[in-house]
């Protein structure tokens, strides 16, 4: 039972795993500095942000979702934490209220897209705008400076391997957990798969939608303390980049549908693994960032063709 379980999950993603193994082996045959300790760490750290966001964006994928505001929902709950420091707010209530705020953001998200059967795409995509004009109102347009000391080391750290990297772990790990183990998982899958027969079966439909959505605000506010701690300020324009597109882009090149149906942790994760490694091989050899987006966007058709075609092989055995 387990050799086939084993069998089943190597031939579901040898295309991925692969991918990542090709572009290691390549920058480390290429670059003596690619797979020093330091810049394997590095991988890591960078990793840690679309890491955080790519475990809540699966779910929303699953579901047959989409979440465009993700990125602005970073930005806008780093300004708001970052001013309640500035008023003196103890640094745990500060916290807990910044959570609190990208939850709320995400629960909006989700009961617009369910009460008003709206498209995921147009709704998120308003509050993409919605949050980020708000993180500029409140922050005059200008970065927030001097966080307190206690939150960049909690989230931080100032040791070799930084406090990020735990937490991503952390986050991937409790991920996988949620969607293997739970009702959860299964919920998500099961309404994007077919939501008229989730519905039939019992499923709130719109109650797991409101709270996919929310988690996923609540991991955005999580990815921001991050880059906060990081930055040691509130940007923003922070997550206005890369960041919200390589959350969406980490699932779909592990394997996970954009029609739903499917939530694969581990599928994401490699993803994540493979977006972070060809931006520090390119880092490296001194690529500019322009550059670096259109060897992303190659190396992305490459790996979802490749899953694609390893999921036509595999449902043919």
């Amino acid at each position: 039972m387990k050799e086939r379980y084993l069998k089943r999950t190597l031939g579901e993603y040898w295309g991925v795993l692969g991918t990542l193994l090709a572009i290691n082996l390549f920058f480390g045959l290429t670059s003596p500095y690619y797979f020093t300790p330091y810049n394997l760490i590095n991988i890591l750290d960078h990793s840690a942000i679309t890491m955080i966001l790519a475990v809540g964006m699966v779910f929303v994928i699953a579901t047959g979702g989409i979440d465009l505001s993700v990125g602005s929902t970073l930005g806008l709950t780093g300004v708001v934490t970052a001013l309640l420091f500035k008023a003196d707010m103890p640094v745990f209530l500060a916290l807990a209220l910044g959570l609190s705020a990208g939850t709320l953001v995400g629960a909006t998200n989700g009961l617009v897209i369910s009460k008003f059967r709206l498209q995921p795409f147009i709704v998120t995509l308003a509050m993409l705008s919605i949050a980020r004009g708000l993180a500029l109102v409140l922050s005059g347009g200008h970065p927030i400076l001097g966080l307190p000391i206690i939150f960049v080391r909690i989230f931080s750290g100032q040791g070799v391997i930084r406090n990020s990297i735990f937490i991503a772990f952390f986050v991937a790990v409790l991920g996988a957990y949620v969607a293997r183990k739970t009702r959860y998982g299964l919920y998500a899958r099961s309404i994007g798969g077919n939501e008229d027969c989730a519905h039939l079966c019992g499923i709130n439909i719109n109650r797991m939608k409101i709270m996919i959505y929310a988690t996923q605000g609540l991991l955005a506010t999580l990815a921001s303390f991050v880059f906060m701690s990081i930055m040691d300020a509130a940007e923003p324009i922070a997550g206005m980049q890369t960041e919200w597109l390589e959350a969406i882009a980490a699932p779909i090149i592990g394997g996970n549908r954009l029609s739903g149906g499917k939530l694969s942790m581990l599928g994401t994760i490699i993803g994540v693994l493979i977006l972070s490694s060809i931006r520090s091989g390119l880092n490296i050899f001194g690529v500019q960032p322009w550059y670096q987006q259109l060897f992303i966007g190659l190396i992305i058709i490459a790996a979802v063709v490749a899953n694609t075609i390893t999921q036509k092989q595999t449902q043919t055995v």
